[in-house]
């Protein structure tokens, strides 16, 4: 099934995929580098590199649409309005029950990761995420014929 719908999509959608995906390779590694010990981030990391493996578009077709769904946001570079969010509903309209305890643990876990780091740093991880969703919006684009 993957193969298939791999091979109905351009080489510049995928391109746009493969990029997406190596941004939320830098995120999870950079999460796992700030809790070392942590044995849920070590999961959730272990987790998100194999559904980047196995599917590489599973992460795209659902981290996507969240951020376009905040795009004036990222774009503005916002990080008081991510820092003050608790994204309950976005969380239990994008995960099934069984990743709900998963992402709540997550989310405060990004949010102190983040305020620990360095100002100089924190713009090279929301460049990051500005990355991730051009590469989104240019992956819709292709992907649709646009």
């Amino acid at each position: 099934m993957l193969g298939a719908a791999k091979t109905r999509l351009s080489k510049k959608a995928l391109s746009k995929a493969d990029a997406f995906n190596s941004s939320i390779r830098t995120l999870v590694t950079k999460l796992g580098e700030l809790y070392p010990d942590d044995p849920m981030v070590y999961r959730i990391k272990k987790r998100i590199n194999l559904a980047l493996e196995v599917d590489p578009l599973f992460i795209v077709n659902i981290s996507g649409p969240q951020l376009l769904r905040y795009s004036d946001q990222i774009y503005a570079k916002d990080v008081i309005f991510f820092m003050a969010s608790d994204y309950d509903t976005e969380i239990k309209e994008s995960v099934d029950t069984g990743r709900l305890e998963a992402a709540n643990y997550l989310i405060p876990k990004v949010k102190q990761g983040v305020m620990s780091l360095e100002e100089s740093e924190r713009k090279k991880y929301m460049d990051i995420i500005i990355d991730m969703l051009d590469n989104y919006v240019e992956f819709e684009a292709e992907r649709n014929g646009i």
